[in-house]
């Protein structure tokens, strides 16, 4: 296995400036990212880290298909400069030279509070970049490639610091006989794994959902997948249980076998019948958000012995929820997303951002509280994606806003994933739990 190659001494020349207070005014703190295709959410990735300094760190794909990395300080309320770390486009394999949604990349910080980042891959090799130091965007190791025919990677790290990256292994590069795969690294990314292929389908397949849940009272990972094993996409869970090296069913009471494919899913890892849009873990507690026919969602909760399921109020507001599911003390549980105004058309390019909120584990919920209001503030929010790891009463989120942009002279295909509005330019917005916004620079 080869090592890095070099180390990049980052240039600061990002469309996020340092020393930015947060306020209430909604400044974006990136002018003009790139809408990726990191599996559902076509967001950038954010992670909050407690360790010397208290941050949230945030990677996304800039305007020249560069991957780039800023952090709020919470405790100075202020943005770092942006750090161009790499170019994002996959230099080898299948995807080669391809200005591609799905090279966006992806991050995690280590419990040594080293940050990785892999990026610039659709059915290649990652490329993969790990801070020179734990908590600093300044410095990156870089030239280091993982994986193989590799495509939407997925953290998480085991109580005793090995850290595993999920992804979907495509055998010609895409869609055609996947398998679902990961690799493990001892220490700290210097080494890795050979490729551990997990699961195997016949057409599709993608990791969904905010990274994979290491659950500490069962000592299990729990994966959301999307698969299309009727056609249309649909979103399955189960558990991986590193320890034996077997795949359970959502409930984790369902061997599935040595190597599960589409039918094994779609017997086992349904719940009751309807398709996932968000999981949630807790205290080894199963939060579920459910969709049934026509659209309508329900909320569920696995405690390990009972299934508990409840309609969320309102057919044409829950209609329009989107995750995710929040909870620190699982009687409090809340739901976050973007709800379109139905006062006109809806369009893909304007929402409401929401809070729904149980005080009973989810047995009852109130009829939401808008805590954004694009009407108010004039801005076309698009949707939303939570910080992972972020320790508070609420989540921190990240929204974008179309900017309808794409980059000059560029080639809008299917091939290159550029073919639809959600994924034109974007400008991030942060807002913490209450609503506020953690605002960028004053435009200049």
């Amino acid at each position: 296995m080869t090592g890095f190659s070099h180390t990049r001494i980052a240039i600061c020349l990002g469309m996020v400036c340092a020393g930015v207070v947060s306020g209430d005014e909604p400044r974006p703190i990136v002018g003009d990212s790139l809408g990726g295709t990191l599996a559902r959410d076509h967001q950038s990735r954010g992670i909050y880290f407690h360790g010397k300094y208290r941050r949230t760190y945030l990677a996304y794909m800039d305007h020249d298909f560069n991957a780039r990395i800023t952090y709020y300080d919470h405790d100075d309320r202020s943005w770092a400069e942006s750090v161009l770390v790499d170019n994002c486009i996959a230099e080898v394999g299948w995807g080669k030279g391809i200005k591609d949604g799905h090279n966006v990349p992806n991050l995690w910080v280590s419990k040594s509070g080293m940050i990785h980042l892999v990026y610039g891959s659709h059915g290649t090799p990652f490329k993969y970049a790990r801070s020179s130091e734990p908590e600093s965007i300044d410095q990156w190791e870089l030239g280091e490639r993982i994986g193989d025919h590799a495509t939407y990677p997925f953290f998480c790290e085991l109580p005793d610091g090995a850290m595993l990256m999920f992804y979907r292994y495509g055998p010609t590069g895409g869609y055609k006989d996947p398998f679902l795969a990961f690799q493990r690294t001892d220490d700290e990314g210097r080494t890795w794994s050979p490729v551990k292929k997990i699961g195997a389908f016949r057409h599709a397949c993608k990791l969904n959902g905010y990274n994979a849940l290491y659950d500490p009272a069962s000592g299990r990972i729990h994966l959301m997948l999307a698969l299309r094993p009727q056609g249309d996409w649909a979103s399955f869970a189960c558990q991986y249980d590193p320890a034996a090296d077997r795949m359970y069913s959502w409930d984790g009471e369902t061997y599935l076998g040595p190597m599960p494919g589409d039918d094994a899913l779609v017997e086992h890892c349904r719940v009751e019948g309807q398709t996932l849009r968000e999981i949630f873990v807790h205290d080894g507690i199963l939060y579920m958000l459910l969709r049934g026919k026509r659209g309508a969602l329900s909320f569920a909760r696995w405690d390990g012995e009972t299934l508990h399921k409840t309609d969320l109020p309102g057919e044409r507001t829950a209609g329009y929820i989107h995750g995710p599911i929040w909870t620190t003390d699982g009687s409090t549980v809340k739901l976050y997303g973007v709800r379109k105004d139905m006062t006109q058309k809806p369009t893909p390019h304007g929402a409401d951002v929401y809070v729904w909120t149980s005080v009973d584990g989810g047995g009852t919920w109130d009829d939401g509280q808008a805590l954004v209001r694009q009407a108010d503030l004039g801005l076309h929010l698009q949707d939303l994606n939570r910080v992972m790891n972020y320790a508070a009463d609420g989540p921190f989120l990240i929204i974008s806003e179309a900017t309808g942009r794409l980059p000059k002279d560029f080639e809008v295909t299917p091939q290159n994933h550029y073919d639809n509005p959600w994924r034109k330019n974007k400008r991030l917005y942060a807002i913490d739990e209450e609503g506020h916004f953690l605002s960028g620079p004053e435009e200049r």
